[in-house]
């Protein structure tokens, strides 16, 4: 995993377009092979908004 970022936002598709404009900034072009994933971070008490973001190799989907 690369690029790991913790991301306020409303919902899932709202975080990976964040997490997206963060890593164009730091001037991070993601190749075909790698993935973004997006995942509810989880914490002792409820909290809402927060998405763990990263850069990971993509996984092939079985048919």
């Amino acid at each position: 995993m690369r690029f790991m970022q913790v991301i306020e936002a409303r919902d899932v598709h709202d975080a990976r377009d964040a997490y997206l404009k963060v890593l164009n900034k730091r001037g991070v072009d993601l190749v075909p092979s790698m993935a973004v994933y997006v995942e509810t971070v989880h914490r002792h008490r409820q909290v809402t908004g927060s998405w763990l973001c990263y850069v990971a190799q993509a996984v092939p989907m079985a048919a």
